[in-house]
């Protein structure tokens, strides 16, 4: 007698991974040479791989009876009406025919499911018998958002965030057309990380100015990260201008250790700023300088108090920033100030102090009181 289907409607996190995975378990217990009749299909990878590894994971913690397996024990117990050491052997022959017959554990995508078949019936659909059945999603996503656009109205929302992004582009010299960039970010609905989010997504997005809200935002993010890293560069230079020195006065001048706050004043430091003769720098004063320059004394003292922990600290924000400012690249390229971005706060002063801004009262600070270089802010 063929048994009743069993319907299991469930919403995200209420356990239908444990129920399918009882459901499994359950009759390989009632039957250890089942698995060779049952099939589970999934919709995703990830799927896949949870499931297959619950009922391997559950079946050996049933065998061997842990505590983290007895809700599992519970169920199977309930839906078999066998007994704990009965149960718990047939566990132990379960995950070894499992194991050892690995091909034939059937948790797999319903894409997968369908191919096998189509690979089954390949004599009687007069089709070669190694075919590989396969949909190119690429091309499906670019004619999609296409014809998305092709449709738009003037008075749609989505129409109006494009044009947003293509004056943002010119703004920033970057191309103006983003066609490309928004095919290539539209391959994200492919993936299991926004198949987890769609949802969720989707109501955002219908929120009243959440566009214009979360540009400014990432624009925010990139900026104040740029601005952090640029206040590092600044105190060293203003240091070297009180001091009367130049980059020439290092080795290497602009090739050496200064290009490093060189292209943090460019707004410069990713992980390609940091090279050999910067790192062979840190900690050592005597690498601030050549053996003959007339003024070596003072780069040494300068070096030895306030250039090495300047240094030692810029490179320790460094990844930090570097990351914050990555996450704000999209949807734009470029990263310049907003309206309500408020990206690095700076202290004003009369015009009559002789050192109106922050960064430069910094530099005496770290000068006279020896104290290691803070560049900004925490936030």
């Amino acid at each position: 007698m063929v048994k009743p289907l069993s319907v299991y409607k469930a919403s995200a996190g209420s356990g239908k991974t444990f129920t399918l995975a009882t459901e499994y378990i359950s009759l390989l217990v009632e039957n250890p040479m089942s698995y060779r009749s049952i099939l589970a299909v999934t919709f995703t990878n990830k799927a896949t791989e949870e499931m297959k590894m619950r009922i391997l994971s559950q079946l050996y913690g049933i065998w061997q009876q842990l505590p983290d397996s007895d809700d599992y024990m519970k169920a199977v117990r309930e839906k078999t009406g066998l007994d704990t050491n009965t149960i718990s052997s047939r566990a132990r022959i379960s995950l070894s025919n499992l194991l050892n017959n690995y091909n034939q554990f059937r948790v797999e995508t319903i894409d997968t499911f369908f191919q096998s078949m189509m690979r089954n019936l390949a004599r009687e659909l007069e089709l070669t018998t190694n075919l590989r059945i396969g949909l190119n999603d690429y091309q499906v996503e670019e004619l999609a958002v296409d014809q998305l656009i092709a449709d738009l109205k003037t008075t749609d929302t989505m129409l109006q965030w494009i044009l947003r992004y293509i004056m943002d582009n010119i703004s920033d010299d970057k191309p103006w057309n983003v066609i490309g960039q928004i095919k290539q970010f539209g391959r994200m609905i492919f993936s299991d990380a926004y198949k987890d989010v769609s949802s969720t997504l989707e109501q955002t997005l219908k929120e009243p100015g959440f566009f214009d809200t979360y540009t400014t935002r990432l624009r925010c993010l990139r900026q104040s990260a740029e601005d952090r890293m640029k206040q590092f560069a600044d105190t060293f230079f203003d240091i070297l201008d009180n001091e009367g020195l130049t980059i020439d006065d290092f080795p290497y001048g602009k090739t050496g250790l200064c290009s490093f706050f060189l292209k943090l004043r460019q707004g410069i430091f990713d992980e390609g700023i940091v090279g050999q003769r910067v790192t062979d720098c840190l900690g050592n004063p005597a690498k601030w300088y050549t053996k003959n320059h007339p003024r070596r004394e003072l780069i040494h003292d300068l070096a030895d108090n306030t250039f090495n922990n300047l240094l030692r600290q810029a490179l320790d924000e460094r990844p930090r920033q570097w990351r914050i400012y990555k996450s704000g690249q999209y949807p734009a390229e470029g990263a310049r100030t907003q309206p309500g971005c408020q990206p690095f706060p700076t202290e004003r002063h009369s015009a009559a102090a002789p050192f109106p801004h922050r960064r430069q009262r910094l530099a005496i600070h770290l000068r006279k009181n020896r104290y290691p270089a803070r560049p900004c802010d925490d936030r």
